[in-house]
Parts: structure tokens; C-alpha cells; sequence
């Protein structure tokens, strides 16, 4: 009796152009990556700078709201009226419907409040950035040929460079 075919992978799901949320329901973070990629693609670069900086505090499919820390430029920039108007707009056109946006400037506490969760594009980026430095300095740390060399000549490691 010949074995069965080892079942095959199933392939990612295709991440939908708009949310499928209910009003009101949470969407995923990288909606709102696509929303800053989209200015960047219409070359609204002030509201890229300004806005990949703003910690996403909840992002639903009705309303999205942003923290930035209270008395910075970027919060003073990012409460302006046409700052808030010209994202509002791209968001109704990035999701085919009215989306509302908010702007809260929040103290130090309440930006350490807001969690893990809540975090800026430019954060996101520098964390994946740190993770992936972490993984390839213990890849080398670990490799058989590092730690031939380390055995044979009682070295010890000072520092790892690595390009990311």
C-alpha cells in the first residue's frame, strides 16, 4: 500500500486592499502601513514624516487614532486643521469610505500607558531592524567555523558587525 502524499503547505491568504471588519471592529496594523505607503506612492512625503511617526493607538474600520508626545513639534504639526483634514481625506480615498481620524497628545505617562501595542512605523521598523541584527550575530556566534577558531585559540568574541 503505498504512503500518502505528504500534505502540501497552504499559501499565505492574500491581505485584502480593504478592511473586511464590521464598523467599529479593530483592523489589522498593517493597514495603516499601507495607508502611509500610499501617501509615500502619491508623494505626500510631509504626511508620511509626520504621520509614520504617531503611535497607532486603535485603528478601526471608522476611525483610526494617533498619539504623539504632547509639546512636540510633530503633535503641534499634526493637530493642525489641514494636516487632520488632508489625512482624513486620503484615508476616505485609501478605503473607499469615511474613516475619522484622531489626534491625542499625550503626556509621558500616558505614552507609557499605551503599551507594547502602540507603537510608530519607525518604531516597528527599528524593532524588526534590532531583531534581525540579534538572529544574525548569534548565527555567526554560533556558526562551527567561528567556534572552531574560538576553540583552537582560546579567543573570545569582542565585537559582531553586521549590515542590518
Amino acid at each position: 500500500r503505498p504512503a500518502a502524499p505528504a500534505p502540501r503547505p497552504a499559501a499565505p491568504a492574500p491581505r485584502p486592499a480593504a478592511s473586511t471588519a464590521a464598523p467599529g471592529e479593530a483592523m489589522p496594523h498593517y493597514e495603516w502601513e499601507e495607508v502611509i505607503s500610499s501617501l509615500e506612492k502619491q508623494r505626500k512625503l510631509a504626511l508620511v514624516r509626520l504621520f509614520q511617526e504617531a503611535k497607532l493607538l486603535a485603528c478601526e474600520t471608522d476611525r483610526i487614532v494617533v498619539g504623539f508626545p504632547a509639546g512636540s513639534i510633530d503633535a503641534e504639526l499634526a493637530g493642525e486643521r489641514d494636516k487632520v483634514d488632508d489625512m482624513t481625506a486620503h484615508l476616505a480615498s485609501h478605503f473607499g469610505r469615511p474613516v475619522a481620524l484622531e489626534v491625542k497628545l499625550l503626556s509621558p505617562e500616558q505614552l507609557a500607558d499605551a503599551g507594547p501595542t502602540a507603537q510608530s512605523l519607525v518604531e516597528l521598523a527599528n524593532e524588526k531592524k534590532r531583531e534581525e541584527r540579534e538572529i544574525r550575530e548569534s548565527e555567526a556566534r554560533e556558526h562551527p567555523t567561528t567556534r572552531l577558531v574560538l576553540d583552537t585559540f582560546g579567543a573570545t568574541i569582542k565585537e559582531i558587525k553586521t549590515d542590518v
